[in-house]
């Protein structure tokens, strides 16, 4: 069954509802689970929620018409019928994850979910996975800040030692020796 979860032709769905037999079916947890998939168990987190999805969502994953951390974003819409809405314009007009949440965000917003403005300073869940999955790689916190207009912002590295900054330059592609021509 692990090795049927680690396949690539999986779709999320698939491997959410993988998961979840396993975890019923041996009664583990999701840090055990993570750990015999190689995977954080943040992802098993996220794709356990996706079990949650409406019908219409769901295949919409299936299909590839949209993103586990599309869907992700969707779920945050508990109305039925304006989450069908919003994935409907998502899939037609090729939202990124990011707009997605923006979309969700205003339109519970409007519906009187929150009266106050959003705040840009406050990370979204793609820009909080983002760093982290940037953070294993590089082997340093990174921080993301999103800049006032849409598609910018800064990207912030942490390093402790001359060694580690080396090590960041090095993964980067970066030789700080060569003579720039």
């Amino acid at each position: 069954m692990i090795e049927n979860l680690q396949r690539e032709d999986l779709d999320p769905i698939e491997r959410a509802d993988g998961i979840a037999s396993l975890i019923d079916r041996f009664g583990i947890s999701q840090t055990e689970v993570a750990n015999q998939l190689g995977i954080d168990r943040a992802t098993v987190s996220n794709l356990l929620r996706l079990r949650d999805a409406d019908a219409d969502t769901r295949e919409a994953i299936q299909e590839g018409l949209i993103t586990q951390g599309h869907a992700k974003a969707l779920l945050g819409c508990q109305e039925l019928s304006r989450r069908k809405v919003l994935l409907g314009k998502c899939v037609r007009e090729g939202w990124s994850v990011r707009e997605t949440e923006r979309q969700v965000q205003a339109l519970s917003i409007e519906s009187g979910g929150s009266s106050k403005r959003v705040d840009r300073a406050a990370p979204t869940a793609h820009v909080v996975d983002l760093e982290k999955r940037l953070s294993l790689h590089l082997g340093t916190k990174v921080a993301l800040k999103l800049g006032r207009k849409k598609g910018q912002g800064r990207v912030t590295l942490d390093f402790y030692s001359l060694e580690q900054f080396d090590g960041l330059l090095e993964k980067m592609g970066f030789d700080p020796n060569a003579q720039d021509q």
